[in-house]
């Protein structure tokens, strides 16, 4: 909000909270982070503008410098180094960006199992920018471990389960020929407005024999397939 205002630039970041100064205060702001973002790094960061950035946060300690680091490899295109990430995480179990950061990282190594347990805890936090790299990650799994992934999160958040998260369950629970938990899922993620849920939706039109069904399912893809 204080950058909105157009006054303000960010000169400092860290792990908590971000510093601003007035426009023409004389200190030159930070180039390629945005102290806003809950991840920090930006495409702006893969240039070389990124140098300065990281200098200037010296301050904040090696642990967050290393952060920025490993992130704006990640941010990039790269995977990142688990060395490096993991044994940081174990000392700072609570910090959700690097929990998301190291789950990315384990996904593009092809760990998908270590990935869902490094970001599961960061979304039930409340953390969303895990939802992402959670999803990647659930999709590399075999039907039957995701589901039983997907089947704790439900349970855990409840009415709070991202819609997303309900269509990945539905397709798996039809791929595992679990029917009522595939409708279930289907049509919660309906009511939430969630349009990925078309295909799956379609699928359980198609496949279902009773016509009460096939109508509940005509009736939510015509509000989200019109």
């Amino acid at each position: 909000a204080v950058m909105k205002l157009g006054d303000f630039v960010p000169v400092a970041v860290n792990a908590r909270a971000a510093t601003f100064v007035r426009v023409g205060s004389g200190v030159e702001p930070l180039k390629t982070l945005d102290v806003c973002a809950p991840m920090l790094v930006t495409e702006r960061s893969c240039g070389d503008d990124f140098a300065f950035d990281l200098q200037r946060l010296e301050p904040a300690g090696a642990t967050f410098t290393t952060f920025l680091t490993q992130a704006r490899e990640v941010r990039c295109g790269r995977p990142g180094d688990l060395a490096v990430l993991e044994p940081m995480l174990r000392e700072n179990a609570r910090w959700a960006a690097l929990r998301v950061l190291t789950g990315t990282s384990q996904v593009r190594h092809g760990d998908a199992t270590a990935a869902v347990e490094t970001l599961w805890p960061a979304l039930q936090s409340g953390f969303v920018p895990a939802l992402g790299p959670l999803l990647s990650a659930l999709k590399k799994l075999a039907p039957e471990q995701r589901g039983r992934w997907l089947a704790q999160m439900s349970r855990a958040l409840d009415d709070a389960t991202p819609p997303v998260l309900r269509v990945l369950r539905a397709e798996t629970a039809a791929e595992l020929n679990d029917a009522p938990t595939a409708r279930f899922e289907a049509l919660r993620a309906a009511s939430a407005g969630e349009v990925s849920a078309v295909p799956v939706l379609r699928a359980l039109r198609t496949a279902t024999e009773d016509p009460a069904e096939r109508a509940e399912f005509n009736a939510w893809l015509r509000v989200l397939a019109p």
